[in-house]
This record gives structure tokens, C-alpha cells and sequence, in this order.
């Protein structure tokens, strides 16, 4: 009761002060609670404090007598203020993209990636083995888009089948394989490799895209011509005829076409005495290695006569004759040149009307379908 009368008798008393006190002319400024002058509010009026005994009673009055407005800030603070909110947003955008980072890594997306691509890559060179070419089948493996890159060494070998093999051995080990150890010289795949037939006769291989232990089925190359695979670890190579020269390189080559343009030799007799009349010239029938394909025959006898052919298919065997047009009797010494068309599952061998004679000269050569 006493402070509340108190505190009612101060106010009395400042009010009576200011009602005595005689503004100055000019601007009004006013006591702020910071000890600056400039225009505050009171409940009642607007005053002019300069006596200091009146500004420590001011200072002691409540909030609900004296408004004093709060200082606005300057210009430079609010800019200060305003970078500062912008500073913590940005930090607080890299905190929160660093989260979600540590929850999901970037790496693993490509780590995903990558095992996706190695997955379809094993599964494609899985169905690559499978697979078996047929008689002209162009390349063991099927083609792919290749990156080429420079190396310090390329294979290139030039080489002789040592041993012959007339068949398929179905072993990768067996001794009829020459071995071209690619993954041992280079100590890497070879990512496109080219072999070629350089000798007269067909020449098998088989190729290992991994270790030494898994080979393709064999695939030939014919006389003349030149096949590429892809990805390779190893080729092994045999042919019927020891000494077939053939070559295996990392440097691009070309041939004319799919098939050789080069013949293929069947028959070769030279200088030697007829047989009896109408008897087979050769041990052993002419089988075409492509088919269908063409023999060409040139032949020269010493004595006049007919010459025909012999083609079997399924056992049945029919005679032909050649020179029906000017003959059919050949001219003793003359050379004429024959084409004959054959075809899968055919042989073929010759005989003569007489004997007596000489066969002077005989040559039988597989031409492909691209040239005949």
C-alpha cells in the first residue's frame, strides 16, 4: 500500500515538473531508454527532457506509463542480418544434400551400372560359345561393336599345320592342333584377331575366349579365305594336309569375298596310261567341299574317244557325256575345258570310251559360287 502510494506521488511530482519546464523552440526531441534524444511516446504527451533529475524519474517509471519505441536498425545492420539468414539457408542446403549423400551414395549408382553391363557381357559370350557356325559361316562368335585401342605388341604369326588331321579329334588337346598361344605372347585377350587360309586345302579351328580349357566348335576356313573373332584367348588349328600354310594376325586384313575366289585342286594326273575302257580314272571320287559349287575339268587324251563323267548321289550312280555338241568323240591330243554343277551328297569320278592310250593331262578344280 505505502509503495503504490509512493509510486503515485513521484508521478505527481514529474508531472509537475514537466508542466514547469518551458520547451525550447525548434524540432522536439525526445529520451530514448539508450540515453539518445529523439521522439518517444508517452501515454499522455510529447515532452522535451533535458533536466537530468527527470530522466532518471523516466527511467524508473513502468512500461505501462512510458512507451519507449524500440531503435530501428540502420540500413547496413539489416543488410548484415539479411546475408547472415542467407549464409545459414545455404549452409543448411549442403547439410542436407550431404545427408541424403551418406543415405545413398553416388558411387553406388555406378556401381550398379557397371554390374549390369558385366552381367549382359558374360551372359553374351555364354550364348557366343553355345553357338555352332555352319559350313560357311563367316566368324565363330557374332560381331559386336569393337573399342580399338593401341598396344606395344600385336600378334602376327605365319605358320604350317605340323601335324595332319583328317578329322575332328573332339579334343581340344589332341596333337593334330596347332596351338597359337595369343593370351601367353601378348598377356592380354586379343580383341579382334584374323586368321587366313593360305594353303589349297580347308583348315578347322577352334577358339578359346577364356583359359585353355573352354573351346568353340571347330569352323573352317577355306583355301583363300579369312575369318576374324573376337575376344580371344587362344586358336588351335588342323587341317587334312601337313605343311597348309596359314596365318593369324592382329592386323586388319580383307578378303574378296565370303568364299574364296581361290580354286580348289580335286584332280591332278599327268602322263598317265588309260585304264581299260569305261573304267573309273580315279581311286577315289571327287566330293565337293562347297556346295553347290562347280568343277572345272581340263583334259587331254592321246588317243580319240569319249570322256564322260560319273556322278553319284544316294547311291545311285549315272553317266554322263561331255562334248555332245562337236563330238562327242574328243580330238587325240586335243585340250577341251568342262564345267560340271554339282551339289550336297554328289561324287564325282571320269572314264574313257577306249584304251590304248594316254591320259595326257587331267586338272579338277572347285570353283565357288561367287566365281563360276
Amino acid at each position: 500500500m505505502d509503495s503504490s502510494k509512493s509510486r503515485k506521488e513521484s508521478i505527481n511530482g514529474l508531472e509537475k515538473k514537466i508542466k514547469e519546464h518551458k520547451p525550447k523552440e525548434g524540432p522536439i526531441k525526445y529520451l530514448t531508454k539508450n540515453g539518445k534524444e529523439e521522439l518517444v511516446k508517452r501515454s499522455t504527451k510529447d515532452i522535451l527532457i533535458k533536466n537530468g533529475s527527470i530522466k532518471e524519474e523516466v527511467a524508473k517509471l513502468s512500461t505501462k506509463d512510458v512507451d519507449i519505441s524500440k531503435e530501428e536498425p540502420t540500413k547496413d545492420e539489416l543488410s548484415n542480418e539479411n546475408q547472415g539468414l542467407k549464409n545459414k539457408l545455404v549452409k543448411f542446403k549442403e547439410e542436407t544434400k550431404q545427408l541424403k549423400e551418406l543415405k545413398e551414395p553416388s558411387y553406388l549408382k555406378d556401381l550398379t551400372k557397371y554390374i549390369k553391363n558385366l552381367d549382359y557381357t558374360i551372359k553374351q559370350l555364354a550364348t557366343d560359345l553355345k553357338k555352332s557356325t555352319d559350313a560357311k559361316s563367316w566368324e565363330a562368335i557374332s560381331r559386336d561393336t569393337i573399342k580399338l585401342r593401341r598396344y606395344a605388341n600385336y600378334y602376327d604369326v605365319s605358320n604350317t599345320i605340323t601335324t595332319a588331321g583328317a578329322s575332328n579329334p573332339n579334343d581340344f588337346d589332341s596333337a593334330v592342333y596347332n596351338a597359337e598361344r595369343v593370351f601367353e605372347y601378348l598377356e592380354r585377350y586379343s580383341e579382334i584377331i584374323y586368321v587366313a587360309n593360305d594353303g589349297t586345302d580347308n583348315l578347322y579351328v577352334i577358339v578359346s575366349h577364356g583359359g585353355r580349357t573352354r573351346f568353340s566348335q571347330e569352323a573352317p576356313i577355306y583355301p583363300g579365305e579369312i575369318k576374324f573373332y573376337l575376344n580371344v584367348y587362344e586358336i588351335r588349328l588342323r587341317s587334312p594336309t601337313a605343311g597348309l600354310a596359314y596365318r593369324v594376325t592382329e592386323y586388319r586384313i580383307n578378303n574378296i569375298s565370303e568364299i574364296s575366289s581361290i580354286p580348289i585342286e580335286k584332280a591332278n594326273l599327268h602322263n598317265q596310261a588309260l585304264p581299260a575302257a569305261n573304267t573309273n580314272w580315279l581311286a577315289t571320287d571327287i566330293s565337293p567341299t562347297n556346295t553347290p559349287t562347280t568343277l572345272m575339268i581340263e583334259v587331254a587324251v592321246s588317243v580319240a574317244g569319249s570322256f564322260r563323267a560319273v556322278v553319284t548321289k544316294g547311291g545311285n550312280a549315272q553317266t554322263v557325256t561331255f562334248n555332245v555338241v562337236s563330238g562327242p568323240a574328243l580330238v587325240a591330243g586335243g585340250v577341251y575345258i568342262f564345267d560340271l554343277l554339282v551339289h550336297s551328297g554328289d561324287s564325282v569320278n571320269f572314264t574313257y570310251s577306249v584304251t590304248g592310250g594316254t591320259i595326257q593331262i587331267l586338272r579338277v578344280q572347285e570353283l565357288d559360287s561367287a566365281s563360276a
